[in-house]
């Protein structure tokens, strides 16, 4: 019969927003394999489009997680925890009715935004025996307004193994876990978007730009981490320049580009410049 559960979880930013965190590779690679993350030792994806769907992508990953694996379980699991995931992102679609002119801004007019994501898990060890399944859905927040979006996430996790004995047992730790690592996603995600705003002073003129694709993904996805790298690689050059100029008079090395810079006149003896001690003392 198998057993399954419901997470509800929300977060600052747009169901759009959040769908095309879900999609960017490089973000999905930070939140599995760092260690405040999922801290996964490998997380490789591949993505190519959904047939049938128009903007909609099919991505294959493969995953090899270290997870703590109770003693009735080390005999099977230990040694086996890789998976592939086969996941179907559909991209958002707009609900409902009316729009947000009327209620001054409190939404309660406005169109609900969906976007979903399906996933299939195979287990590299024991996939005859086993099923499980991860669905996600990203609505807008009933609290979320044009000013301040909210997006809530529902994530489903549904487990059955075919095992005697132990089957109810590895489906309760699977749940568990499950649960354990959503919310450890769900924590990045929000130091990121946290310590995104904080750089980028973004608490305002959302939803004046929050339709412009390129800007969204500018801001939230992966050139999010490159650009806030070499922001800080030009801060920290900044400063050691700064470090050097003050605290460098009685350093003649670092003033002088080259031997040109000496202000002295050279004497020349033929066609060879030659410098003298009384020339070189200051």
């Amino acid at each position: 019969m198998g057993k399954s559960e419901v997470y509800l979880t929300s977060f600052d930013v747009s169901p759009v927003e959040y769908f095309d965190l879900m999609l960017d590779t490089v973000v999905q690679q930070e939140i599995h394999t760092s260690k405040d993350g999922l801290n996964m030792s490998v997380w490789r994806a591949s993505d190519g489009p959904l047939l049938g769907v128009p903007n909609g992508t099919s991505r294959v990953v493969f995953s090899e997680p270290d997870l703590k694996v109770p003693k009735f379980l080390k005999k099977w699991v230990q040694k086996a925890q890789s998976y592939n995931e086969y996941s179907d992102f559909y991209p958002p679609k707009l609900g409902g009715d009316g729009d947000d002119g009327e209620d001054g801004g409190k939404g309660a007019n406005r169109a609900r935004t969906t976007s979903k994501r399906e996933c299939v898990v195979v287990p590299h060890v024991g996939a005859n025996r086993m099923t499980m399944t991860f669905t996600e859905y990203y609505t807008e927040h009933e609290e979320s307004t044009a000013r301040n979006p909210k997006c809530l996430v529902c994530s489903e996790v549904f487990v059955e193994v075919r095992a005697p004995l132990i089957g109810s047992k590895m489906e309760q730790w699977i749940l568990n876990t499950s649960r354990e690592k959503v919310e450890e996603r769900d924590a990045f995600v929000r130091r990121m978007l946290e310590k995104s705003k904080e750089k980028r002073g973004k608490s305002k003129g959302l939803e004046k730009r929050g339709k412009n694709e390129k800007w969204r993904r500018k801001f939230y996805s992966s050139q999010w981490f490159e650009e806030d790298s070499a922001l800080e690689e030009s801060e920290s050059a900044s400063v050691e320049e700064s470090r050097i100029t003050s605290g460098s008079n009685d350093n003649s090395e670092v003033k002088l580009e080259s031997l040109e810079s000496f202000p002295i006149k050279p004497r020349t003896k033929g066609l060879r410049r030659v410098f003298s001690a009384r020339d070189l003392a200051f």
